[in-house]
């Protein structure tokens, strides 16, 4: 062994030889042993091995090697890595071998000082060591830097699997060719992994239009994993209070805490603030990178105890030697807990420990679960298929940029190096023609460049400075993370905080409560033409647990091993809390009292206070995508009230009156695909994913049916592939109809352990984005009934009522309402308060506001506010019509009630009043002598 690690090192310069007895190595690590051979043969690989194996000195060390053997030209080396927070860290780990050796090495990030890049120019380096938004910065708007890639001969990639499961792979494998594009050299691609479960797929990906041999080279995962799981009960009153006593517990100094997204970092921050927990920080990105970058170094420093973080720790950044890793609630993905947990023990071959806090007993059995499938050395597959459109859109932006107008041909060409860009030449046009449709480019005789469109949305100003909520800072066209939208939340007129957009469209509706700054608060109104959420104090009895909704997709091996530990098959080579064992036997326990085993052999059907409950190890994505489909059915008769749980072990749908198994029935499973098409038009998931994706293709303004059906299609498509598991739920579907699994149907009382568990998840509701603006478009210079409206947007008409009752109101400005009789069908007409006019001066209405005794006098009550007293005004349909001007004097422009009623009669008959809120003074007399036309009319017909 030792002589084949000598003849390995002996194939390095003595240069590296001499720095590496400096360093004080003994030895190479198994995968630098590996590595050289292949790398200093010119080959495109793939390294893959565990946190602490020294991935990037087995990259670095042979293409310092090469360069010192050959002429170099700047830039040489292209390091690559998807977070900036990590680039210090390794420009410290790179410069020790290579400054040694005389190569200059530079770092180019968001945050890097002006003047350093400026230095870089004049002092061109070997190494670049830089993120894929700074590389797409300079390939796109730094024409003197980018005469340099010409030059490249390397490019490494740490963190590959990091990147390879976003749209931030796909935008670096496009910039790839870019590259290659303008390079002199079929550079040499080097990625560096954890685990990743397709490994060859990735290295195709990551190789591209590259004509050099390629190699995976691996060592053994099993590195020595110690984990705890332990439990806490969600009844106690507080269970947050409780995470914080156990984790200041757990905590061995120093310690990195993960959870699962910024909403739980604040929880567990003031739950530790109360009972006077110190030296531990919160590290998110919403925390400022001076911050950050001082809880790194103090942690480092022995300073802190701990830091809880999100994903922002998850990579390798460098905070010291970590003795231990909590994890508070199960991840959701073994990939995750790996990566996280791999952060102790940073040392080849050392020991990683990793507590699991779980809340509640689902929690718990997950995390087992999850824990378990790390020991095998389980890990999901999440890379990428295909190249997102908005990132190939943004990317020919991009090309055009850097490139000048540029003959579409050639873009498509230089994409199609990459088997990420999977669009013909078909698609590729269609796309052209919907950003030129846009304005977002300009084509001229198929000569690319950006259009008004582009210098519209993009631009050189502050946020502070830009008015519409479209307009972005030129700095974010670089990046394909999306900026969080959010829901401003307001009392009154304070702010109390704000809230991620998808948990409005997934979860919060009016009624509901939520906990916010300290306090808990219910939902009064939710403006998401303004993107607000009205509140008002509330004791917080029904607070809406968001937090068990977040986390990644459950994979279905998870649930198939969640339901193995819930039915007793507990691993051995994890240390287990007790008291969570006991109350897993008890839910085991209550199974077999019921005489019912839980497995992949049958499906679990319960029904509880409207909710239809299944429980099989469906896994998150197919449980998401046969709940969508089934309210959508059932929302088309019963309106948005119904909802459903989606969890990786089963859903629950309230459907109001339907019967579930009815409306399973009636899916085409066949055409499935198509079903899941329609139910997306109510899913939150592609409103969210409208607004992440619409301005790189140029869209700016209120999304349109069908001009923007290109548009739509790819927001859908990208919402299947990232929540939804189509082939599982057609796979469920044909079991539950074909009658070849058994379906239990259990009716013990009160809901079984996993039901219980499915029904304390936050219900996800249908939203249908801008259904203003579509009901606006129908309303504009038209007038429709409830029914009419409803039957055309094919949702029920209580939906239609309660919208247009809300947009009565002022703020709703050109898409305001109105409504009038129809004093033929007795029923009411809505239009447009800006349509008005032209309805009642029309052949078809002008008859419904033109009453023929001129001189029957009416009673008008009006109420300013929802406070004042009526005041009463005895007013004809003649003096409406000579001295209108004169009643307008004593009102204000907006009314809040106006009833109406014969002179005659004190509203003792329903049909002689006519009430109107929210009124505007331009509507006052058409309303009224709407009015007194139907009334009228109906004394015409009482009196024959």
């Amino acid at each position: 062994m030792e002589e084949i690690q000598q003849s390995i090192i002996e194939k390095l310069h003595p240069s590296i030889r001499k720095l590496i007895n400096e360093r004080g190595w003994n030895k190479l690590t198994d995968i630098q042993e590996l590595s050289i051979p292949y790398i200093l043969s010119g080959n495109n690989v793939l390294i893959m091995a565990p946190t602490g194996e020294g991935k990037t000195e087995a990259a670095l060390l042979p293409v310092l090697s090469m360069l010192l053997n050959n002429l170099q030209n700047p830039v040489d080396v292209l390091y690559i890595t998807p977070m900036k927070a990590l680039i210090n860290d390794i420009h410290k780990r790179i410069s020790w071998w290579a400054e040694k050796l005389g190569f200059k090495v530079s770092k180019k990030h968001g945050d890097t000082p002006a003047s350093e890049r400026t230095k870089r120019i004049k002092q061109v380096p070997n190494i670049l060591i830089t993120t894929p938004e700074s590389l797409e910065i300079d390939l796109d708007w730094a024409p003197k830097f980018r005469q340099f890639y010409k030059n490249v001969k390397y490019v490494i990639i740490d963190e590959l699997h990091e990147l390879l499961s976003s749209k931030r792979g796909a935008q670096l494998l496009l910039l790839l060719e870019r590259l290659r594009y303008i390079s002199d050299y079929d550079f040499q691609r080097i990625g560096l992994s954890a685990t990743i479960g397709s490994p060859k797929k990735a290295l195709d990906l990551l190789s591209g239009s590259s004509k050099r041999e390629k190699q995976v080279i691996s060592v053994d995962f099993s590195k020595e994993y110690k984990f705890e799981v332990k439990y806490i009960n969600e009844e106690n009153e507080d269970p947050w209070l409780i995470v914080a006593k156990t984790l200041t517990q757990t905590i061995e100094k120093p310690s990195l805490v993960f959870v699962n997204s910024r909403y739980i970092a604040e929880r567990v921050k003031h739950s530790l603030e109360t009972i006077g927990a110190k030296d531990i920080f919160v590290h998110h990105s919403s925390v400022s990178a001076q911050l950050r970058e001082e809880a790194e170094n103090r942690l480092k420093q022995g300073e802190l105890s701990a830091i809880v973080c999100t994903k922002t720790l998850e990579l390798g950044i460098d905070v010291g030697s970590v003795k231990k890793v909590i994890q508070i609630r199960s991840p959701g993905k073994v990939s995750n807990l790996i990566q996280r947990v791999g952060r102790s023990g940073h040392i080849s071959g050392g020991l990683s420990i990793g507590d699991i806090i779980s809340i509640g007993p689902i929690d718990f059995a997950e995390a087992i679960s999850e824990a378990s499938l790390a020991k095998r050395s389980f890990v999901e597959n999440d890379i990428i298929n295909d190249a997102p459109i908005d990132v190939i859109a943004k990317e020919i932006l991009g090309f055009t940029l850097g490139e000048g107008p540029t003959d579409l041909n050639v873009i498509y060409d230089v994409f199609s190096q990459s088997p990420i860009f999977k669009m013909n030449n078909k698609q590729f046009n269609e796309l052209i023609k919907y950003m030129q449709q846009n304005g977002v480019i300009k084509n001229e005789d198929g000569i690319i460049s950006p259009g008004n469109t582009f210098y519209k949305i993009w631009k050189f100003k502050s946020k502070d400075q830009m008015k519409a909520w479209w307009s972005r800072s030129f700095s974010e066209f670089f990046t394909t993370i999306p900026e969080k939208d959010v829901f401003i939340v307001k009392n009154g007129d304070d702010t109390i905080g704000y809230v991620d957009s998808i948990y409005v469209y997934r979860n919060l509706r009016i009624g509901d409560v939520i906990r916010l700054a300290g306090g808990s608060w219910e939902i009064k109104r939710i403006d998401d033409m303004n993107g607000r959420i009205d509140v008002i104090p509330s004791s917080g009895i029904a607070e809406i647990p968001l937090w068990k909704g977040e986390g990644a997709k459950r994979n279905q091996v998870i649930s198939k091993q969640f339901l193995r530990v819930v039915m007793g098959e507990i691993p051995n080579d994890i240390t287990i809390d007790k008291n969570g064992l006991y109350e897993l036997s008890k839910i085991k326990e209550n199974y077999v009292k019921n005489k019912v085993t839980i497995d992949e052999n049958k499906i679990i059907y319960e029904q509880h206070d409207g909710e239809h409950i299944f429980i099989y190890p469906i896994g998150s994505g197919a449980a998401e995508a046969i709940a969508l489909i089934l309210i959508n059915k059932a929302s088309k008769i019963e309106g948005l009230n119904v909802y459903y749980r989606p969890s990786f072990y089963g859903f629950s749908i309230n459907v109001g009156n339907q019967n579930p198994f009815e409306l399973i029935k009636s899916i085409n499973v066949e055409n499935l695909y198509e079903e899941l098409n329609e139910a997306l038009n109510k899913s939150p998931y592609l409103y969210q994913t409208l607004r992440e994706i619409q301005l790189h293709l140029g869209k700016i303004g209120s999304i349109d049916e069908e001009k923007d059906q290109f548009l739509i299609e790819e927001a859908k498509r990208q919402v299947i592939n990232d929540y939804l598991d189509i082939e599982g739920a057609k796979a469920f579907l044909k079991l539950l109809v074909s009658n070849e699994i058994k379906i239990i149907n259990l009716n013990s009382g009160n809901p079984s352990p996993l039901a219980q568990g499915i029904l304390e998840l936050p219900a996800v509701r249908p939203w249908i984005q801008d259904l203003a603006i579509k009901i606006g478009r129908l309303l504009e210079n038209n007038s429709l009934t409830i029914f009419e409206i409803a039957d055309i947007l094919e949702l029920a008409e209580k939906t239609i009522e309660n919208k247009l009752k809300d947009m009565r109101k002022p703020e709703y400005n050109d898409m305001r309402v109105v409504r009038f009789l129809d004093v033929d069908e007795d029923e009411y007409r809505w239009t447009l308060l800006k349509s008005l006019d032209n309805i009642v001066g029309s052949d078809e209405f002008r008859s419904y506001f033109t009453p023929k005794k001129a001189d029957e006098p009416l009673r008008v009550y009006i109420r300013i506010s929802p406070q004042s007293k009526p005041k009463e005004y005895i007013i004809t349909p003649k003096f409406l019509m000579e001295r209108l001007e004169d009643l307008e004097k004593l009102l204000p422009e907006e009314i809040y009630e106006l009833r109406i009623t014969s002179a005659y009669e004190y509203g003792t008959r329903e049909d002689s009043n006519i009430l109107h809120y929210f009124v505007n003074i331009k509507s006052l007399k058409p309303l009224i002598l709407n009015a007194a036309t139907y009334i009228e009319k109906k004394q015409i017909r009482r009196f024959f």
